[in-house]
């Protein structure tokens, strides 16, 4: 067992459910002020906040049943080797307990945790949030401070995709075509390929050509696909080579605002439609840019309608009604929402999804760098046999207080789900949506 003692916050309980047991052959202190933050929470009107609380509360009396939470020797967890302690209040902390400031379940924590640093001095106490401000807090009272790390992605870990190879031999590309497998390039070196990543082959001085490795063979990547929507760049081509095949049940796209990845997502479930798929099922996380406009009045759908819009920008240009012939033959209502009223596509929030099994099904989340990697699980658990599970998102465009581009449910799907020939990601980084949208993305 190491000499570190982890003194864990609320907000990486709600953020990570399981994160106690996440703690292996260590120490590790629940302050009694988290226990009582989490008993508030798990009323919260953010489902997705009440259910986490709730699993962490009873991971947390799992840990108290198998000892005294009043033994100064803690709790020995035989699941991971930890010993946990559950600790009271901070006799020595008062000053900050009679605050009025919002924040004082945040100081009555880190003096739970200083008053640790007091009793352990053997141990280097380590205060562990998502709260970047309450890390702030700690390092002023002289108290070590990180984030959760466990399910956070490494830059040099995140994938992209695609892989640039050049040749030296202008002959060497000419097994990839004509044959079915292709054959193999000795000259390729698939070394750190991954099933299902792209490699953009270059003969010296020529032009690049897109394969795609399945695990066994290379196959070259299509250009057109005789949709609507042609891919406009390779993150493009790379994103549709995913997205129609029906053996992939897992695919990530990640990019830039204005890249592609939703109209894309969207256009190759319309495309498989009733031939690989019995519905769309479309969602994303409930998390506001900004300011809220507080409670919506109407029924589930009318809430949602708001949140749901971006969706329906894309089913406008994907399936563009002829408003004035509608109009002459008495139809009101557009193109595409007949799809909705035959429940071909459904719209599904994120924190209902609980508890259903979703079979054939081509089911697209968008925005979810919004989510945390729990609630991500939590989403494609869901997939029952013939359902494929499309996640999007910008990582950097977090707008939920306790993720980061590098701690969210979309970057850690996408590593974590990487050498699984059932996935595919891509990293799509050229805008293509308006010259002031690339602007924007890339300057604001």
């Amino acid at each position: 067992m190491n000499s570190k003692l982890y003194v864990l916050d609320t907000s990486v309980l709600v953020h990570d459910p399981e994160a106690t047991r996440s703690f292996r052959d260590t120490s590790v202190a629940i302050p009694i002020f988290v226990v009582m933050e989490l008993d508030d929470l798990k009323v919260s009107n953010r489902h997705d906040v009440a259910s986490s609380a709730r699993v962490a509360s009873r991971r947390i009396a799992g840990i108290a049943s198998q000892g005294d939470v009043n033994d100064p020797k803690g709790i020995s967890d035989d699941k991971t080797n930890s010993v946990f302690y559950i600790v009271g209040q901070d006799e020595h902390f008062e000053s900050f307990q009679n605050t009025t400031l919002s924040r004082k379940m945040d100081l009555l924590i880190l003096g739970s945790a200083l008053k640790l640093q007091e009793r352990f001095r053997d141990k280097t106490v380590i205060l562990v949030t998502k709260d970047v401000n309450l890390r702030i807090l700690a390092a002023v009272k002289g108290m070590p401070a990180e984030d959760y790390r466990k399910d956070r992605v490494d830059p040099n870990d995140l994938p992209q995709g695609v892989h640039d190879v050049v040749l030296d031999n202008p002959d060497a590309m000419q097994p990839l075509y004509g044959s079915d497998p292709p054959a193999t390039v000795p000259e390729v070196n698939l070394d750190g390929v991954f099933p299902n990543e792209f490699l953009r082959i270059s003969v010296d001085g020529g032009g690049a050509q897109l394969f795609r490795w399945n695990g066994e063979h290379l196959r070259p990547v299509s250009r057109s696909r005789g949709m609507k929507f042609d891919p406009k760049n390779d993150g493009q081509r790379m994103a549709m080579d995913l997205l129609l095949d029906p053996n992939i049940h897992l695919v990530v796209l990640l990019g830039p605002a204005g890249s592609g990845k939703t109209i894309l997502s969207l256009q190759a479930g319309l495309h498989q439609l009733e031939r690989h798929y019995d519905k769309i099922i479309l969602s994303k996380p409930v998390v506001s840019m900004g300011r809220d406009l507080g409670y919506l009045p109407g029924s589930e759908s009318d809430k949602l309608h708001p949140w749901m819009l971006s969706f329906y920008d894309n089913l406008d240009q994907l399936l563009t009604t002829d408003t004035k012939d509608n109009k002459r033959k008495g139809i009101k209502e557009k193109t595409w929402e007949h799809l909705i009223q035959s429940n071909q596509v459904e719209i599904q929030p994120m924190h209902s999804i609980r508890g259903r099994s979703i079979p054939r099904a081509f089911m697209l989340f968008d925005e979810i760098q919004n989510a945390t990697p729990h609630e991500v699980k939590t989403v494609v658990s869901r997939a029952a046999t013939g359902t494929k599970v499309v996640l999007c998102g910008d990582p950097s465009q977090i707008d939920d207080p306790f993720l980061d581009a590098f701690s969210n449910g979309l970057v850690h799907a996408a590593k974590m789900t990487r050498k699984s020939v059932l996935a595919g990601s891509v990293y799509l980084t050229d805008g293509v949506r308006s010259p002031l949208a690339e602007l924007a993305a890339t300057s604001l």
